[in-house]
């Protein structure tokens, strides 16, 4: 969310997340620890820290196999789907939201591409 935003503080990226600020301040941190975010300046009479992503397309590398990074990938997948699954819920919860036709709001999805070189189900 964050990269798409430019150098924001905490307060407007927790408004965009729909999360309180306090929340954020922790990841942020390890965020920047892992170089991932960094500091843009401050901004306002109570000079508020801005922050911004380092790139502007961040993407995870997976490595398989045995000396791949699978625990670190499965950790940040892990985390991104619980948090998929609590705002799906929480939309789902709302009767406002729209569920059919081109304005769509809510969408669950899962596929399966089987590989190339696993040949096709007989039948």
């Amino acid at each position: 969310m964050l990269a798409p935003m430019g150098a924001v503080s905490i307060a407007e990226l927790a408004s965009a997340l729909g999360r309180p600020a306090d929340s954020l301040y922790y990841h942020i941190r390890i965020l920047q620890k892992a170089g991932l975010v960094h500091a843009a300046g401050s901004t306002g009479t109570r000079a508020e820290a801005l922050y911004c992503a380092v790139a502007p397309d961040l993407r995870l590398a997976y490595e398989p196999g045995a000396k791949g990074n699978a625990k670190s990938v499965t950790a940040i997948v892990d985390s991104m789907l619980r948090l998929t699954s609590r705002d799906f819920q929480q939309a789902f919860q709302n009767r406002e939201t729209i569920v059919e036709s081109e304005q769509r709001e809510l969408w669950a999805s899962r596929s399966h591409s089987p590989r190339a070189d696993t040949p096709a189900p007989a039948g």
